[in-house]
């Protein structure tokens, strides 16, 4: 019998330490949440509205990444993760610029899956109305003993012909895909081209899509921009003029890349089927 409550006892005193254990958790990451929002509020939203009249910031929400795939200009994944996007409207044109956190599964020992991250970037994609025809695709490639690899981007399309520019340095880093040739003219200038192996050769990864209504650019920067935090009052001037440089270098990369893709600078290209 004195077995039997001395087991009783303890069990409860288990039990009871489980409880509070884990009602002491839960107040923690309530308290932490509360923080990541408070921070939100005061510094990610402030300085993103600050610099971009009318923009919306979700924390919990990524542009979705299917129809990046869709685009042709990201590689495939298995899963993705929201990681906080931007949304916002400048004259007739609408923008989204998002983190994209994507990964690719494995098959486990035991039968299960594991999920390792294979791209963490950025997109962005611009909504306007184009006179250009036909779609463009621009994606990474890379070399491997002396032959070309795609990092696991979509090779050539129906319909689409592959663009070989005089640009021998651009042809190594990047395959271009198109469905009109005019379309290709306008995309593949020397200004585009030249910014484009400057990203590549700090992002690691670019992908840009012409078409239709709509431009899209990813790039693989290997970070996240506007990670969470916790909100600091002293610290909090800092933090947001932080925050709002970190939000005007994205719009000079993206907009910059956007005029020069708009532009119409000649530039002679060849076909190859």
């Amino acid at each position: 019998m004195d077995h039997l409550n001395h087991y009783i006892i303890n069990l409860v005193i288990e039990i009871t330490l489980f409880v509070v254990g884990l009602m002491l958790f839960k107040k923690w990451a309530t308290a932490n949440r509360k923080k990541h929002q408070e921070y939100d509020e005061l510094i990610i939203k402030r300085a993103v509205s600050e610099v971009i009249p009318g923009a919306e910031f979700f924390r919990e929400l990524c542009m979705e990444p299917s129809v990046l795939n869709g685009f042709g200009i990201i590689p495939y994944y298995d899963e993705y993760r929201g990681k906080g996007m931007i949304r916002y409207k400048m004259g007739e044109k609408n923008y989204v610029f998002s983190n994209i956190h994507l990964l690719r599964a494995s098959s486990s020992q035991n039968g299960g899956k594991n999920y390792r991250t294979i791209y963490e970037g950025q997109a962005y994609t611009a909504h306007y109305k184009t006179s250009l025809p036909g779609r463009v695709r621009i994606i990474t490639t890379k070399r491997f003993l002396n032959n070309e690899v795609n990092v696991g981007y979509p090779s050539k399309r129906k319909g689409e012909t592959k663009i070989e520019t005089e640009n021998i340095q651009f042809n190594d880093n990047f395959d271009v895909f198109a469905t009109d040739e005019q379309s290709a003219f306008f995309v593949l200038n020397p200004v585009v081209m030249e910014q484009l192996l400057e990203m590549k050769q700090r992002f690691e990864e670019v992908g840009v899509f012409v078409g239709g209504e709509t431009m899209a650019i990813t790039l693989k920067t290997n970070n996240f921009l506007f990670p969470e935090g916790n909100y600091n009052e002293q610290q909090a001037l800092i933090t947001l003029e932080n925050t709002k440089d970190e939000v005007r270098s994205m719009l000079r990369m993206t907009e910059l890349l956007e005029d020069t893709i708009n532009g119409s600078i000649e530039n002679n290209f060849t076909v190859r089927s």
